[in-house]
């Protein structure tokens, strides 16, 4: 990050130039942010050799010209050091360049890949905490004769903190078993074995990017309950939330803004569906056959999450269904359409989500898991994401379409409605969710 890049990473102005003797690159420029700045004794730097290859260099701390400027003072993560970097004339050894020149981009963004799953691996150990933290004082804490935990409102709250954590860790779990499968088909003898595994990584980058955001969000709703089940306690310094309050608000900045992460996963599922090389065309076919049968049919899956594996599917449809038409509208344009970019974007994290959670549980009960907690929160997954997908392919097609909408559109929307509408009593399964922590106190799972 630079004063004047920041999202726009490749924008940056450090410099790198070559000594006329070859030996030394000459930096100049400076960076901002700089995660433990003030600690590391090693520097990971990126510039543009002769003014337009990104590069990546190693640099020391006590190379001249290499200055490390003061604290910044943050909101939260008050146990990090977090300084610029300046270069000045810095002379760093040609043996100090990392990969190749020009190939800075492939370094930054696979660190940023994992840098992304990491995060949202490390928010849900921040949920957990929370939503511990949170019923030990629930139960303890007495209003109008009784623990608050045994409101109402309060049981809503923890069930919704449950089921967003359990669905971001079904994803976490999902992304980097799929990550390490694709590892383990690399033989670790092969020549540039760990190019071949940032390449493997590399192919789920969208994933990464949805945990992310998924996962940073879902620690800020978590922490912003857990401060209004604790009342005043939870705004006083000596109880554990303030601090998570402030803790979580970068997570939704750095490793990629969640803006610009929708970004990335809207523009990867274009460019393959522009290259072709996802067949949305063919999709459109099955969408109207699928269409052309029975809503109201029976369901042909058997077991206790049949509803949710249809609705699942519609949704599926349906995302592809909006995806369709805003291609058709806009083409290569869309990236400009930011605002349905970003609902679509929603569409596809909400999908894999729901797909992670539902086979996850599927997973549990086929192997004789009889947990009907986890059930439950599969069950209200499904129902609250597929409202979501309908209120927001709904907002897509009146954006695309600017309010107008053709009889066979609503018609199809109306189809998928009834799809996905859920059947199940969600507060009633809030409650028992609630329950199940409370008998637990602490996070269950």
């Amino acid at each position: 990050t630079e004063p004047s890049a920041g999202s726009d990473a490749l924008a940056g102005r450090t410099t790198a130039m070559l000594t006329e003797d070859g030996k030394h690159y000459i930096l100049n420029g400076e960076k901002v942010f700089i995660t433990n700045g003030g600690w590391a004794d090693v520097y990971t730097v990126f510039a543009k050799v002769g003014g337009d290859k990104f590069s990546a260099f190693i640099i020391e701390r006590d190379t001249p010209g290499f200055e490390i400027g003061p604290e910044e003072h943050k909101m939260g993560m008050k146990g990090s050091s977090t300084t610029p970097l300046i270069f000045k004339d810095a002379k760093i050894p040609v043996e100090n360049l990392l990969y190749e020149v020009g190939k800075g981009a492939t370094i930054a963004f696979n660190a940023l890949n994992m840098g992304r799953y990491k995060l949202a691996a490390s928010d849900l150990g921040g949920c957990k905490m929370v939503i511990t933290e949170a019923v030990k004082y629930a139960l303890e804490r007495r209003q109008f004769g009784q623990p608050i935990a045994h409101f109402d409102a309060i049981k809503g709250k923890f069930a919704d903190m449950i089921i967003g954590t359990y669905s971001s860790d079904s994803m976490i779990y999902r992304t980097i078993g799929l990550i390490q499968d694709e590892i383990n088909t690399i033989d670790k003898n092969t020549e540039n074995y760990y190019i071949k595994v940032g390449e493997a990584m590399e192919r789920y980058a969208i994933e990464t990017s949805m945990a992310k955001v998924y996962g940073s969000e879902i620690f800020g709703k978590v922490t912003d309950h857990g401060i209004q089940i604790l009342g005043g306690y939870g705004f006083i310094e000596d109880y554990p939330f303030a601090g998570a309050y402030r803790d979580t608000r970068i997570d939704r900045i750095w490793e990629g803004s969640n803006e610009i992460n929708r970004m990335i996963i809207t523009g990867y599922m274009m460019k393959k569906a522009l290259l072709e090389e996802l067949p949305i065309r063919e999709s459109i076919q099955q969408i109207e056959d699928y269409l052309a049968t029975d809503p109201n049919g029976k369901d042909k899956t058997k077991g206790e999450l049949d509803h949710e594996i249809q609705m699942l599917k519609a949704g599926k449809m349906l995302g592809l269904y909006l995806f369709h038409d805003a291609l058709c509208e806009y083409g290569q344009d869309l990236k400009h359409e930011q605002q349905l970019t970003e609902i679509l974007a929603n569409i596809f994290i909400d999908i894999y989500t729901m797909e992670s959670t539902i086979s996850r549980v599927r997973q549990n009960i086929e192997s004789g898991d009889d947990e009907r907690t986890t059930l439950y929160i599969a069950k209200v997954f499904a129902a609250e994401a597929s409202i979501r997908l309908l209120n927001m392919a709904l907002t897509g097609m009146n954006g695309i379409y600017k309010g107008n909408l053709k009889n066979s559109i609503i018609d199809n929307l109306k189809n998928f409605q009834v799809r996905m509408l859920p059947k199940i009593d969600i507060i009633g399964m809030k409650r028992m969710i609630a329950e199940h922590v409370y008998s637990k106190q602490s996070y269950p799972f």
